[in-house]
């Protein structure tokens, strides 16, 4: 993680260094390999870690599914060399997930864990069969489909959150 960052200019050129801490877990490629049944809760974490650092201005111009560590149900943006500070557009949000999406595609990955991701960056939460089930029949019952298997964040109560 970083830490601190200096750079100075020397006419065209310039140098700099940067400072950052140790952060422990795996990629997600990795963890995704290892796990058929990836932890929902896990993805969401990366979908709303994507949003966090475009609110914060940072746009990651090499965002893949290398580039997000993952641990103890937390998600983590490395890889920030090529990022840049800006306002990040819906545009430039898009052109990043499309990334994050061509790396599942381009490594034969199960895309309804990109979707997943998507859907928390949107501030959704998908939900698994029996969850939906449980949450509709609180609210009344219907069929689960997959627009009832998705809710805003905000209309779940604390404890129904992933």
């Amino acid at each position: 993680l970083p830490v601190g960052a200096m750079w100075e200019r020397s006419g065209l050129f310039y140098w700099g260094a940067y400072a950052t801490l140790r952060a422990e877990g795996v990629d997600l490629l990795r963890y995704l390999q290892d796990h058929q049944s990836p932890d929902l809760g896990l993805l969401s974490a990366c979908g709303r870690s994507i949003r966090a650092m475009h609110e914060a201005g940072i746009y990651h111009a090499d965002l893949q599914v290398k580039n997000i560590l993952v641990s103890g149900g937390d998600a983590l943006i490395i890889d920030f060399d090529r990022a840049r500070l800006t306002p990040v557009t819906p545009a430039l949000a898009s052109r990043n997930l499309a990334r994050l999406r061509r790396s599942f595609l381009k490594r034969g990955l199960n895309t309804a864990h990109v979707e997943a991701i998507e859907a928390a960056y949107r501030g959704e939460v998908l939900l698994c069969p029996i969850m939906a089930r449980k949450v509709l029949d609180h609210f009344g019952g219907g069929a689960v489909t997959p627009q009832t298997a998705k809710l805003p964040y905000e209309e779940l109560s604390q404890r129904e959150r992933i």
